[in-house]
């Protein structure tokens, strides 16, 4: 039998003052940093009054596979478009600093025909300047890309079977390589799947939902999801001893007394209401229905929104459901920062999507304020299979205390995808839907 021995002095830290075996396995904490260039930054679309995560970036996907198991911040989005592999190592400082526990790193597309003893040993030095600071690291190998030219492709895939080798490494990296379920194996010309890209190098939806994919398979395998749905309707915001509980009406989606209109039939939860934009598109010959169900993985109420038929997308065409207004909001002051969180499922894939977006919206000295969580374009797919996940908002950060009654707002909207489509149906179950101050 081996002796079990006791080590008789603290163990050692990072240069973060986190304990270094921390390691592979143990993240120090659930937040994620994103090191790279246009296809990381492109997560990101805001102006002066909206923030924007949009379903174009792994920050949006990530978070919401994991079920916030793992969460970002678009301050941790550390993509730079039009980087290579030096600008992501002049910048790595701002990554250690940023407090992470996680980065994912995707660089190296804009590397292509250069040097590639120069792009590993820039890689290498962004791998060893993370995990000496005890930051697990994912590294990805290079997305598959189109309009490289035929000499490009043994630069690529050198690089890559170079980066699949350096887990063994770097104590604290793990190598994610996303190329089978993001490119065609059988391409010739190195391309993504079709639909993947809108230009044969950036995600749409769909395709940055494969690339995020293996990368939240393998984050799952270290924390579990900390689901969203509420435990109970008392879990209610107060102050000082429950600054983190939900501020909307009916975040548990109980009872059947709420509005459907504009063309869906059904039931829905109380003080939430549902109907649809045409937006450009045509809605009169798709079926939309909504219904109360008792959802099996939590055995709480859901609400389910089911269509069917024929349908044409348009700028705005959505099924949309919406709650105005919100609980103790008089208690809320400049600073606070406040979010709209949403826990869905989905079955199977949703025909004819283009999106899910939650939205929510608050008046700040007469300017609407908005956050969109994983905003789309209605040329995009969403997604082509079921999964489980949470979407959050960006936190919208109030300018000035609310007073009781004051405008506020939270949408959950179903974008239908800009061309015909016939004989589609897809579910979708929201299982809660709650604002929230970050607290």
């Amino acid at each position: 039998m081996e002796e079990t021995i006791h080590p008789t002095s603290e163990p050692s830290v990072s240069p973060m003052g986190f304990p270094a075996s921390a390691g592979r396995d143990l993240p120090f904490n659930n937040l994620v940093a994103f090191l790279g260039d246009s296809i990381t930054s492109s997560g990101i679309n805001n102006d002066a009054s909206n923030l924007r995560d949009t379903a174009r970036g792994m920050g949006f996907w990530i978070p919401t596979l994991t079920r916030q198991a793992f969460q970002t911040r678009q301050d941790l989005n550390f993509g730079v478009s039009g980087d290579n592999t030096a600008g992501a190592l002049a910048r790595i400082q701002s990554v250690i600093d940023c407090g992470a526990g996680t980065c994912v790193v995707l660089i190296g597309t804009n590397d292509i025909g250069g040097s590639i003893s120069a792009t590993k040993a820039n890689l290498s030095a962004i791998y060893s300047a993370l995990t000496d600071a005890g930051i697990l690291t994912i590294a990805m190998t290079i997305l598959p890309r189109t309009a490289v030219g035929t000499s490009a492709y043994g630069w690529l895939n050198t690089i890559n079977q170079w980066i699949r080798k350096q887990e063994n490494n770097f104590p604290c990296l793990r190598v994610v390589d996303a190329s089978q379920p993001f490119g065609d194996p059988y391409s010739l010309t190195m391309s993504p799947l079709p639909g993947f890209t809108y230009d044969g190098l950036h995600p749409m939806g769909i395709g940055a939902r494969y690339a995020a994919q293996p990368v939240a398979d393998l984050l799952l395998t270290l924390r579990k999801p900390q689901s969203r749905q509420l435990q109970t309707i008392t879990d209610h915001y107060w102050p000082t001893t429950n600054e983190g509980g939900y501020l909307n009406q009916n975040p548990a989606l109980s009872g059947t007394g709420g509005s459907v209109s504009g063309g869906v039939t059904g039931q829905l939860a109380d003080h939430w209401s549902i109907t649809t934009s045409q937006g450009g598109g045509d809605l009169s010959a798709l079926s939309i229905a909504a219904s109360k169900i008792t959802h099996p993985a939590t055995g709480m109420a859901a609400q389910r929104i089911t269509y069917s038929g024929n349908v044409t997308g348009g700028w705005q065409t959505v099924i949309v459901m919406n709650d105005y207004g919100l609980q103790y909001q008089e208690h809320l002051k400049a600073g606070d920062k406040v979010e709209f969180i949403v826990e869905l499922d989905i079955p199977a894939g949703l025909p004819a999507v283009s999106g899910v977006v939650p939205f929510f919206a608050i008046d700040q000295a007469s300017t609407l304020k908005s956050a969109y969580g994983g905003s789309v374009s209605v040329s995009d797919d969403w997604t082509n299979s079921g999964f489980r996940g949470v979407i959050k908002t960006p936190a919208l950060t109030l300018t000035h205390a609310l007073a009781p009654g004051e405008n506020a707002r939270c949408d959950i909207w179903i974008y239908f995808k800009n061309v015909p489509h016939t004989g589609v149906s897809g579910t979708i179950d929201i299982l809660s839907a709650a604002v929230r101050k970050v607290v």
